[in-house]
């Protein structure tokens, strides 16, 4: 976004929130193309038939023509890129995308800016509308992970978060590939890599067993300490660890650094993906607290229908 010298300028972004404003006006929330926050007023918004409205419906993708106010800019013409309707399919759908617009609009207000976000946020809005209802939870806790490692906070999945010494127990769990927002230098997973979740692992222990060629070692993630700590620095963690196995580690570091598109692929083979969403929803919701002070009531709301459903 580029405000210009006169009070006229463009923003293009994906619309997070909306609070009604009178009788017909509308506050939307925009993430920007730079990553930013940005609230404005859509007059008439709520008309029947407003075609500034339509544009500017919730998870639209859209470009503005923004006049600068006193305290919120006003718009004053949209043009629609793309509706996202698809997210909202169905309810769980629905909830499901409510908690990524939450988690990102929460994100952007303190000012910072990261042009990754934006594609980041767009990509997780299509894998949604693309996704089985049973497949929601997962692709939202992966979503959150993926968020999180980008704006700073990546979990350290190689060498010990405390000492940084390498751990040899996962020195066979690299995955090579890159993320829609290309975060790090690790990523997504070849396909026979990803359908190697379709089975019924222990993710948590180390109980799948050598039979299906997963090492019997348990490892430990510490939220606090930045993620994988060795046996000599255990004593030294403060805090409660959550234990691991190879295939555990792995899942995080797939939902983390793979294309959604891949993920989408493994869990369309996967005979269990509540399994897969009970490790890793709890880590995303211990990073979002841990280390930004993020509780998302959109979560909460979400989670109680999961688990009804």
């Amino acid at each position: 976004m580029a405000k210009a010298a006169s009070k006229i300028y463009k923003a293009t972004g994906v619309v997070l929130k909306k609070t009604k404003l009178g009788e017909t006006d509308l506050i939307i929330t925009l993430l920007d193309t730079e990553g930013k926050h940005l609230q404005a007023v859509v007059k008439g918004a709520r008309k029947p038939g407003s075609r500034i409205g339509c544009a500017c419906e919730l998870y639209s993708h859209c470009e503005l023509t923004l006049n600068q106010g006193k305290s919120l800019d006003i718009v004053t013409d949209a043009r629609l890129i793309s509706a996202n309707r698809a997210c909202c399919s169905s309810l769980m759908q629905s909830f499901a995308a409510a908690v990524v617009a939450e988690f990102v609009e929460k994100c952007s207000r303190d000012g910072g800016s990261d042009q990754r976000i934006l594609p980041l946020c767009l990509a997780a809005l299509t894998a949604l509308g693309k996704a089985r209802d049973a497949d929601l939870e997962f692709l939202v806790a992966a979503s959150l992970l993926k968020i999180i490692a980008q704006i700073g906070f990546r979990p350290e999945l190689e060498q010990c978060a405390i000492c940084g010494d390498s751990l040899t127990d996962i020195s066979d769990s690299s995955i090579v590939a890159k993320n829609e927002s290309g975060v790090g230098t690790q990523a997504g997973a070849n396909n026979e890599e990803l359908l190697h979740f379709s089975t019924k692992y222990d993710l948590k222990t180390s109980e799948a067993g050598e039979a299906n060629g997963v090492s019997k070692s348990t490892l430990r993630f510490s939220t606090n300490d930045g993620g994988v700590i060795c046996d000599k620095c255990l004593p030294h963690s403060q805090v409660a660890v959550i234990k691991l196995s190879v295939t555990g580690l792995r899942l995080i570091k797939l939902a983390i650094y793979s294309r959604y598109e891949e993920l989408l692929q493994m869990l369309a083979n996967c005979a269990n993906p509540l399994l897969l969403s009970q490790l890793l929803m709890p880590i995303a919701k211990e990073m979002m607290v841990v280390h930004l002070g993020i509780q998302l009531k959109s979560l909460q709301f979400f989670n109680t229908h999961a688990q009804q459903g």
